[in-house]
């Protein structure tokens, strides 16, 4: 009987890393390749599936909101007039296309008077012309979209959605996805985020650059690469070309130094933030220059205007009355959230829950670096509540960061007691 020969193969065997493609058959790779790559699918739906999720509802109550109202106010049409202007008309006949399409009839006694007299309208319109991003993205995407009403929604959309994917983001890299999920889903609650953002406006496009803004500079306090703050400036520019917010980015990075400073943060965070708030802050003296030479128009001029009841009289103030109208208007402004908090009780709850969470931020030697970063950016955030018309559109940054620490206050408490209910088990 003959003997059989067995070759017993290893990998440094020239037959063996020939016969490779032998043994396993095309059939056999292909079905191996698909179930890896259902595999990976699978944990990338996992992945996506909060802001897949989020995103739905967003956009779900953003349209059912837009089909019971119209997306213009009066500043709308200031934007609009410089979509035309960007589309080859001139100001008159830019005009006359907002003239036509405003029933002047339903207007009050200051919209009659912007809108009727042309010159009254100029100057108003002046104070738009420095805004030039939002029109002119509404003028490039109307080369795809064939329509100018739909070319004005969808930057404000986009801007909207981009909040909430930013804003769940900020909130996972800090908590857990499910009070990750529970706070965006809060923030798509808040009535007047919804609300402000179906109008054809800046603000809502401006808070999404802010939060980005936001990352950037997180990023690049993680990280030793400079892309992240390259990445803030070229934002940060841009965004002045939609609307001023981010000047406030200066006193943000000012705040966020001093609290890195108190709490003995390591020279090289302090460094780095002095760095971008010495850049912001030389970026924004520029633009604020500019801004002057070319439209001859300053804060003080602003704030006249809207005392003259946006030019319907033309009375003139000195400082102390400019000072004082500010003052009161601010705490006009105070009264009107607290009554509004007072309504609504669980905002009441949840702002309650955020003051002491900040508290304890605070006094606490353990703050992480994006818990001083989202409290900068709500303080900044929140000194806009000196400018004379309140507005929760421009909080948007400043009611994150409420709901940023209740958050927090509600996860540590949460994970505490699951540190101590161990603790107990084991001994």
């Amino acid at each position: 009987m003959q003997k059989r020969k067995y070759i017993i193969l290893s990998e440094k065997t020239p037959a063996y890393t020939l016969g490779m493609k032998q043994i396993f058959s095309k059939e056999e790779k292909t079905t191996a390749e698909g179930m890896w790559e259902s595999i990976f699918s699978l944990r990338l739906l996992y992945k996506l599936a909060p802001i897949i999720l989020l995103v739905s509802f967003a956009a779900i109550q953003f349209i059912l909101l837009l089909r019971h109202k119209s997306p213009y106010l009066s500043d709308s049409y200031f934007y609009k007039h410089r979509f035309y202007e960007f589309q080859g008309n001139s100001f008159t006949g830019s005009y006359k296309k907002i003239i036509s399409q405003i029933d002047l009839e339903k207007q009050d006694e200051i919209g009659k008077n912007i809108f009727i007299n042309i010159e009254n309208y100029k100057k108003s319109y002046e104070y738009f012309t420095k805004r030039p991003f939002y029109p002119y993205t509404a003028y490039s995407l109307n080369f795809i979209f064939q329509n100018e009403y739909i070319s004005l929604l969808f930057p404000v959309f986009l801007s909207y959605l981009g909040v909430v994917i930013i804003t769940y983001l900020l909130l996972v890299e800090r908590f857990t996805k499910q009070y990750a999920l529970l706070g965006t889903t809060l923030l798509i609650a808040f009535y007047p985020f919804l609300d402000w953002s179906t109008y054809f406006l800046t603000d809502t496009i401006g808070t999404f650059f802010w939060m980005i803004q936001l990352i950037f500079i997180y990023k690049f306090l993680q990280k030793r690469s400079f892309n992240y703050m390259y990445a803030f400036i070229f934002m940060f520019c841009l965004s002045l070309f939609n609307r001023e917010q981010s000047l406030l980015f200066v006193p943000l990075l000012m705040l966020t130094f001093i609290l890195l400073k108190i709490k003995k943060y390591s020279k090289m965070l302090q460094t780095k933030i002095l760095q971008t708030f010495l850049i912001s802050l030389i970026i924004s003296l520029i633009y604020l220059t500019l801004s002057f030479t070319l439209i001859n128009r300053s804060i003080i001029e602003n704030i006249t205007y809207i005392m003259n009841n946006f030019g319907l009289y033309s009375n003139s103030f000195n400082s102390t009355e400019i000072f004082n109208f500010l003052i009161l208007s601010a705490i006009k402004s105070h009264n009107i959230i607290f009554i509004d908090l007072i309504r609504h009780h669980w905002w009441f709850l949840i702002t309650f829950f955020s003051y002491i969470a900040i508290i304890k931020s605070l006094f606490s030697r353990n703050s992480k670096i994006l818990d001083i970063l989202v409290l900068a950016s709500g303080l900044a955030s929140y000194l806009l509540i000196f400018w004379p018309t309140l507005s929760y559109r421009f909080f948007i940054p400043s009611v994150i960061t409420i709901i940023y620490f209740s958050q927090k206050l509600i996860y540590e408490y949460f994970k505490k007691n699951v540190i101590l209910n161990k603790y107990e088990n084991t001994s």
